[in-house]
């Protein structure tokens, strides 16, 4: 191909312009049936009548369905185009082979086994990290962007070895709480959620000034709407919004700091009526009136020093 170069060459007084001709070598390219040839960086395109154009992007060409890569280092959609029949997803891979002139597009093809997901009614299958869902009776194919999630509801205990990802008092009533385990298990292609409660007793913690209750050997602070309670080496969980906070009394106690006295003859709260003791424990013993008298000390005699009363 015949190339006229256009060059401005700068002087003193002016600028010299001026043409220099030359020949490129062209390579005929059967699938566009037409030259081409790289002048300074730019493709053309010659055709049979020797007129060229300049292009803007190397022309494609489209090769089908091929067994295989043509080179390792083709280019490769990020996804497939996928169908479903007879009990397999068909992904059609798009590639793309470059040459000096041209874009060369194919596809290779890879089948794999669809699996039956009652569940969800569905056909599913994981392609290239992806999941493929198609609903029974159908032929759409989606591809889904997470798990399908499965609801169970309440359990007696969890599957295998989940673990909760969050803990709440499901209940309040008085100091009887339920606690709620809510737990989020990933199967190959679903995702089950369901729930496992757990009663218990509310019991006040003095030291924190807090309800808190034991599950299955944990111990957890119970946040109620009016509790400001931070501290690291405690686990809290939350009481539902508006749950009755219960009140906590102070155990009573006598004037002198010591349990109330048990009064004998009286059953006092144990199931028992205690005799009557003769004083009352850790108190000076004063006795009762006609009733187990302290005993007194004989009167004094009136003896002589040395010699027996």
């Amino acid at each position: 191909m015949n190339v006229t170069y256009s060059y401005i060459h700068p002087e003193a007084l002016d600028d010299v312009q001026y043409t220099v001709a030359g020949t490129v070598g062209t390579t005929f390219v059967q699938d566009q049936n037409a030259y081409f040839p790289w002048v300074s960086g730019s493709l053309y395109r010659v055709d049979r009548n020797g007129q060229a154009t300049r292009l803007s992007d190397k022309p494609s060409v489209d090769r089908g369905e091929l067994n295989g890569l043509i080179d390792r280092k083709d280019t490769t959609a990020a996804y497939p185009d996928v169908s479903f029949a007879g009990g397999f997803f068909e992904a059609h891979w798009p590639h793309v082979h470059e040459q000096d002139f041209e874009h060369v597009r194919y596809t290779t093809l890879q089948e794999v086994r669809a699996d039956f997901v009652p569940e969800v009614n569905s056909y599913m299958a994981w392609i290239d990290g992806s999941e493929y869902a198609v609903n029974s009776g159908s032929n759409f194919v989606q591809r889904l962007n997470a798990r399908p999630v499965v609801s169970l509801g309440a359990r007696s205990t969890n599957i295998g070895y989940d673990r909760p990802v969050r803990v709440d008092v499901f209940s309040v009533t008085d100091k009887n709480v339920v606690v709620r385990y809510s737990f989020h298990s990933n199967g190959t292609y679903v995702a089950k959620e369901y729930y496992v409660d757990r009663p218990g007793v509310l019991y006040y913690n003095q030291t924190w000034q807090v309800w808190m209750v034991a599950i299955d050997g944990t111990s957890y602070v119970v946040a109620f709407d009016s509790d400001n309670f931070s501290d690291p080496s405690a686990t809290i969980i939350h009481a539902p919004s508006g749950a009755v906070r219960p009140q906590y009394s102070v155990p009573s106690t006598s004037g002198d700091g010591l349990p109330p006295a048990v009064v004998p003859g009286r059953d006092n709260g144990t199931g028992t009526t205690p005799a009557a003791p003769s004083g009352i424990p850790g108190r000076t013993p004063q006795g009762i009136p006609g009733r187990n008298p302290v005993p007194q000390a004989p009167p004094a005699k009136n003896c002589i020093p040395g010699r027996p009363c």
